[in-house]
């Protein structure tokens, strides 16, 4: 009986639907964990906002402890990603991106000095996981959903436009002729990165339905991504030990 639970759980794990909806899972629990962290990053927000403007209050304990949530949140995040990394090895890069843009991110909150050079080194960290992350969801949906692909094509088009006005705005700044132009292109920008936030829950939601929609079918469609190398020998060893028990058989 204990031999015929393994076998069935080896012939599962690498059965098309099974690999779909736990990725589709994952990226659930993505969506999740996107939608608590801004939520609890504008809260802190919030909380520098009235600590700054009220001079009678200098308690920046409540700023710490939400500062600390976020990074807990963004870790787990990164967690995730690396366990998608049986499915694809590039989640493994991002995942390990993604640790270190959190990181840089608690830092950057809590630090008054050297607060510009970790915006820049937290700016560059999320473009690189931008970057590989949205080249993966790409490559694996252009064998789901073609209007997915582009979509997830043209958040990244978006991002990589974001980054590039604030880069400008910032170099726009030490102009004193056109500053004030630099502070309009901010405010665009602000209202940009707000937009592709919007934007990625969306896209990781659909991206979660249109994965059990594509393994639900009825025909055996492989899973659509580049299998994790242990994850290949795994399997051809799981196979060749079912042929040497059809064999057997025979």
């Amino acid at each position: 009986m204990e031999n015929e639970v393994i076998e069935k759980e080896e012939n599962t794990k690498f059965d098309p639907k099974t690999m779909g909806l736990d990725f589709a899972a994952k990226l659930d629990i993505l969506f999740k964990l996107k939608i608590i962290t801004v939520i609890v990053a504008g809260l802190t927000m919030i909380a520098f906002v009235i600590n700054t403007s009220n001079p009678f209050t200098s308690d920046f304990y409540i700023e710490l402890v939400l500062g600390i949530v976020v990074l807990v949140l963004n870790l787990a995040f990164s967690v995730v990603l690396i366990k998608l990394a049986k499915y694809h090895d590039g989640f493994n890069i991002a995942g390990v991106l993604y640790i270190f843009y959190a990181i840089v991110s608690f830092l950057k909150a809590i630090s008054d000095d050297g607060s510009k050079v970790l915006s820049l080194v937290n700016a560059v960290l999320e473009f690189l996981y931008l970057l590989k992350f949205t080249s993966i969801m790409i490559e694996i949906y252009k064998q789901v959903d073609l209007a997915l692909k582009d979509s997830w094509g043209s958040y990244r088009h978006g991002n990589i436009c974001v980054i590039a006005i604030t880069l400008g705005c910032t170099v726009l700044a030490f102009i004193p002729l056109i500053s004030g132009l630099a502070g309009l292109l901010l405010i665009f920008a602000v209202i940009a990165v707000i937009v592709l936030a919007i934007w990625e829950f969306i896209l990781l939601y659909k991206s979660a339905k249109s994965m059990r929609n594509f393994v639900s079918k009825p025909d055996n469609t492989p899973f659509p991504a580049q299998i994790h190398t242990d994850w290949e020998e795994e399997f051809r060893s799981t196979q060749n030990k079912q042929d040497d028990k059809d064999d057997k058989t025979e």
